[in-house]
């Protein structure tokens, strides 16, 4: 196997796409997706069930990540860690996780927002793959 912790991003990046363009061919699951919008933020929280891996978006923006409860393997361009019960995580712009469930896990990101409807400011806060990413970054650079 690869170790992961030692592993350049580029490389994670490249596996992560593979393993999401193979679990694309697999039948799927509906996770349904919660929105809160308050004071300038945005909260958007989902449960992935036992047994079942997900790959996250990738974010434009710093943000904040919870784990409300369960017992999940989260990987990043960081490596592995197996978290149990309640964590809070940076979310750095540009980061994608891929998290499997060992049990029923509640999971939220939190942004800044002035949006009113949560999936006009996912699609606002989010990019489709890193090239996209890269394209955004150059694009804040210049302005």
């Amino acid at each position: 196997g690869v170790d992961i912790n030692m592993m350049p991003a580029t490389q994670y990046r490249t596996i992560l796409a593979k393993y999401e363009e193979f679990a694309l061919a697999q039948p799927q699951i509906d996770i349904p997706v919660s929105h809160r919008i308050h004071g300038g933020m945005y909260a958007r929280q989902i449960t992935i069930p036992a047994g079942v891996t997900i790959t996250g978006q990738i974010y434009k923006y710093d943000h904040l990540e919870f784990m409300i409860s369960g017992d999940a393997t989260v990987a990043s361009e960081t490596g592995p860690a197996r978290l149990k019960g309640y964590h809070s995580l940076s979310g750095h712009s540009g980061k994608k996780r891929a998290i499997t469930a060992h049990e029923d896990t509640i999971w939220m990101t939190v942004h800044p927002s002035n949006g009113t409807n949560g999936e006009q400011i996912q699609n606002l806060i989010t990019v489709k793959d890193f090239d996209e990413l890269e394209k955004f970054y150059t694009e804040q650079e210049s302005n």
